[in-house]
């Protein structure tokens, strides 16, 4: 009788335990504010074409480009803010990320800019159901906080292909490079040091 009643409060107490479990898990994902302190805040950064983009000298361009980006690594697809401390490995900031996808946010900037100055009949994306003469094949290579040093280098590599659309053949390609160095070795200085290399970029992109 007396194992049969231990058998039945071991089932019992398991059964506790097992109904508990959800409520240690909700504890645990608390992290530190169960603990007494504050968890640190999740901060969303967006990416910024910091140059003016007055009109541009020249003759007028009578045609009209669309812009594509190109997926070029799965790194890029998300919203993640991506840090390095050794070559080939990457890794993501906790609590920072991008306001949306560099990759996408890098075509609209791409697309403003070009716009902005003034020289071709139109600018758009490729998805906007514009007829295009030309098409512009963006693929973002490289994007990245380089921590391997305090407080490390912003990286960007671009890769623009110039694409004749109406008879599909290359005009031109050009690969753009850009490194520059954090103020601060967090996300937000890695935020802004990306978005000084990309402006960079973009101020040789636009003339090329």
């Amino acid at each position: 009788g007396s194992a049969g009643a231990g058998g039945a409060g071991a089932r019992t107490a398991r059964r506790v335990v097992v109904a508990g479990l959800p409520a240690l898990a909700a504890l645990l994902a608390g992290g530190c504010t169960v603990l007494g302190g504050n968890p640190e805040p999740r901060q969303w950064h967006r990416l910024e074409d910091l140059a003016g983009r007055g009109p541009a000298p020249g003759p007028a361009i009578p045609r009209t480009l669309l812009v594509e980006m190109v997926s070029t690594s799965a790194l890029q697809d998300g919203n993640a803010l991506v840090f390095s401390r050794e070559p080939g490995v990457f890794a993501h900031y906790r609590y920072a990320d991008w306001a949306e996808p560099p990759g996408r946010r890098l075509a609209v900037l791409v697309e403003r800019r070009l716009d902005a100055r003034g020289r071709f009949r139109a600018v758009g994306q490729s998805t906007s159901g514009l007829a295009g003469d030309l098409l512009l094949r963006v693929g973002l290579e490289e994007f990245f906080h380089d921590a391997s040093t305090d407080p490390g280098t912003a990286r960007l590599a671009l890769d623009a292909d110039l694409i004749d659309w109406r008879t599909r053949t290359r005009v031109a390609r050009r690969r753009f490079v850009r490194s520059e160095a954090l103020a601060s070795a967090d996300a937000a200085g890695a935020a802004a040091a990306l978005s000084r290399a990309l402006t960079s970029a973009l101020d040789e992109l636009a003339p090329w």
